[in-house]
């Protein structure tokens, strides 16, 4: 609205300003779809299938040490990489129990 005063401050003439009424832009909304995924293994079961052992604590740990030494002796018997050995032996030795 635009007023018009006069020097006095009283109100001389008010007109209406137009003004268009702004529009909604509204979006479709997509409709549910369901959707099935098939997910492939990316190894045969077959190969997956590990059959878990049941071994007591001293087996377990006996076969890491045999394991162990049978990693340093395969790389020559050079000292120093005792616990690199063992390691590995454990990882090996987890992976033949499923473990």
């Amino acid at each position: 609205m635009v007023v018009k005063k006069s020097v006095s401050g009283k109100v001389v003439s008010a007109a209406k300003k137009s003004v268009e009424p702004v529009k909604a832009v509204v979006k479709p909304v997509p409709a549910k779809v369901d959707v099935k995924v098939e997910v492939k293994p990316a190894v045969k079961k077959e190969a997956q299938a590990v059959v878990k052992k049941n071994v007591s604590q001293d087996d377990f740990w006996r076969r890491v040490e045999n394991k162990a030494y049978e990693i340093y002796v395969s790389r020559g018997a050079d000292h120093g990489d005792d616990q690199r050995d063992w390691f590995e032996a454990e990882r090996q030795v987890r992976a033949e129990l499923g473990m």
